[in-house]
């Protein structure tokens, strides 16, 4: 569908400031401490914008309205439901004490919980979970370059990464940090004109053609329902999924750059409240395709969004949405490439190839990661079905490699061995992907997503290590006795 010149020019303009404020702020990104985690400078306002922008990526923007669209307004309740719950959850619990310790990774508090050899291990996972997580964003904005420019996905999908590799290389994360608070005043203010606009044209109709269009699209009375035509495995394995936000580096690497615990902690918990009423909206956009678009003319129900906006919106607040769209989709990959680019370049090459490298050497082999970052991005992205499908599949397989460790670090208040920590992700890792090629059958008539039986298995594998080996010191006990915990 054909955009205005406007449009177009307004898209590009947004670009092109992206790309000019990453170029400026490179000044800030020639240190460790500033390519990473932003000189540890971060106020309020930056912290809160920088997660609305990175945590809720275009894809969010995408796949939701979709969602709703394809399986009836129950589809926001099943997707993204968890999100806000496990969001709140990860404020209040994580962000305050991940800044206490004030590392630089997530790999970093693996280090103090279990050792050396659990960081890297860790360190090298995380590298390779960041570039799978950006494929979900990368497809997105494939999906909107193709919408608006008519060029295929694939080339698309390659542009995107190619793009994404010249801003980190510049850029780092004080950069990312500033253009994250331009690109969500962007974002507010197209998701709010959008929805405003959505809104009207579905109180325009009246209740019978309202219904009527509804019936037209959504045929399954299932689809009426809060948990729509999903399958209860479906439901729950998109609760497992939300569990995400425990083990973002996204999230911790906000907590990581903030000023203080204190900002860390309001800052994401004020972000959270924010993506509630997001969502909700994208709620109201979804049905709203439903209403004025019908159940014809869309070649792809993920396209909603973008397919209501070129229907509804005056030309000039049209290219204002897209140009918000891409510039929220290159936040997320850009956080999620620098925070891959922090693993391979702290966790592994300064820690067990090269203990006295230098700031640059470090900062360098970080960018070398994000470029083979961007190669699995594509690759993954070139195969994936749906952006719901690939959110899905990428949780069932992460959380259970992740989640059991993180939680024990932060609430189980006992000496650690590294047997646990590897036996936990190993395990996790392989019963999540034997259930998911098993095609997740129900257990014992239990439904059984692949990433529950995967938690369930990660679970008994760190008690059953924890048995075994030297145990550590259990990190909150020594900071509360003011000691120093050797990694």
């Amino acid at each position: 569908m054909a955009l205005s010149f406007l449009d177009n020019a307004i898209i590009w303009i947004g670009i092109i400031a992206t790309s000019l404020i990453g170029v400026y702020f490179s000044k800030y990104s020639k240190s460790v401490d500033g390519f990473f985690v932003a000189g540890r400078k971060m106020n309020f306002s930056l912290v809160l914008a920088s997660m609305l922008a990175s945590w809720h990526g275009i894809s969010f923007y995408l796949w939701l309205p979709g969602a709703v669209y394809s399986m009836g307004w129950g589809g926001w309740v099943v997707t993204c439901g968890t999100f806000c719950i496990i969001d709140m959850a990860m404020g209040y619990f994580f962000a305050f004490k991940a800044r206490m310790i004030g590392q630089y990774t997530v790999p970093d508090l693996f280090g103090k919980a279990f050792g050396k050899k659990a960081q890297l291990i860790s360190g090298i996972a995380y590298f390779l979970y960041m570039g799978v997580f950006a494929s979900a964003e990368v497809l997105a904005i494939a999906l909107v370059l193709n919408f608006v420019f008519g060029m295929s996905t694939s080339l698309a999908i390659v542009l995107s990464a190619a793009f994404v590799i010249v801003y980190c290389f510049t850029a780092g994360q004080y950069a990312v940090f500033i253009t994250d608070f331009v690109q969500y005043l962007l974002m507010a203010l197209g998701l709010g004109l959008l929805c405003v606009f959505s809104f009207g044209g579905v109180m325009g109709a009246g209740n019978t053609e309202l219904l009527a269009k509804l019936a037209e699209v959504w045929k399954d009375p299932l689809q009426f329902t809060p948990i729509s035509n999903y399958s209860v495995t479906q439901v729950i394995g998109f609760g497992i999924t939300g569990l995400g936000a425990i083990m973002s580096p996204l999230y911790f690497s906000r907590a990581f750059s903030a000023k203080s615990a204190k900002v860390a902690r309001d800052g994401i918990l004020c972000s959270l409240y924010a993506m509630v009423s997001h969502d909700w909206m994208l709620m109201v956009i979804g049905i709203a395709s439903v209403v004025l678009l019908g159940a014809s003319g869309m070649e792809n129900a993920e396209q909603a969004t973008l397919y209501l906006s070129a229907h509804i919106l005056p030309m000039g607040i049209c290219g204002i949405v897209f140009a918000a769209l891409v510039s929220a989709g290159l936040s997320t990959v850009n956080s999620s490439f620098i925070s891959g680019a922090s693993n391979l370049g702290r966790d592994i090459y300064q820690k067990f190839i090269n203990p006295k490298a230098t700031q640059k050497q470090i900062v360098n082999v970080g960018r070398i990661g994000i470029v083979f970052q961007a190669v699995l991005t594509v690759v993954i992205s070139l195969f994936a079905d749906s952006l719901v499908q690939l959110s899905y599949l990428i949780g069932q397989v992460a959380q259970p490699i992740f989640i059991v460790p993180i939680l024990a670090i932060f609430f189980h208040r006992k000496p650690k061995t590294l047997a646990a920590c590897l036996m936990a992700m190993g395990i996790g890792a392989i019963t999540s992907v034997v259930w998911l090629l098993l095609g997740e059958p129900d257990l014992f008539h239990i439904p059984m997503p692949a990433g529950m039986f995967g938690l369930i298995g990660s679970t008994v594998g760190y008690f059953v290590g924890n048995c075994i080996g030297k145990k550590r010191p259990d990190v909150w006990h020594a900071l509360q006795r003011g000691e120093a915990v050797a990694e």
